[in-house]
């Protein structure tokens, strides 16, 4: 939330996860200026697009075993997808929140 607060504060518009959201994930309210963003990311200790450190092999295979999970109990996530150290945001398939939040709690051990 410290993270959404400072782009905010820097003039990106970043929204507040929703119930049942994964709050690590973010995503950027359409129609920034890249370069503004790519400063208020700086400022906010994020680095920005392009700039951010890859995730391991083992990182990933650890997202795939948690989205495998929740897939198996209910909730169709999409595989994420991984640019420049920038991962995709999850989203929650619509009318699937409430099996999200339960499928998050038996599923939360896999990451």
């Amino acid at each position: 939330m410290k993270m959404r607060q400072c782009l905010r504060e820097h003039g990106i518009d970043v929204p507040d996860p929703g119930p049942g959201q994964d709050p690590r994930g973010m995503t950027l309210g359409g129609g920034a200026d890249p370069q503004k963003t790519q400063e208020a990311m700086k400022a906010c200790g994020m680095g920005g697009p392009g700039s951010g450190k890859e995730p391991t092999q083992e990182e990933k295979d650890q997202e795939l075993t948690w989205i495998r999970c929740m897939r198996e109990n209910g909730v169709a996530l999409k595989d994420p997808e991984y640019n420049g150290g920038m991962k995709s945001a999850t989203e929650i398939p619509k009318g699937q929140e409430k099996a999200f939040e339960e499928a998050q709690k038996k599923c939360e051990t896999a990451r």
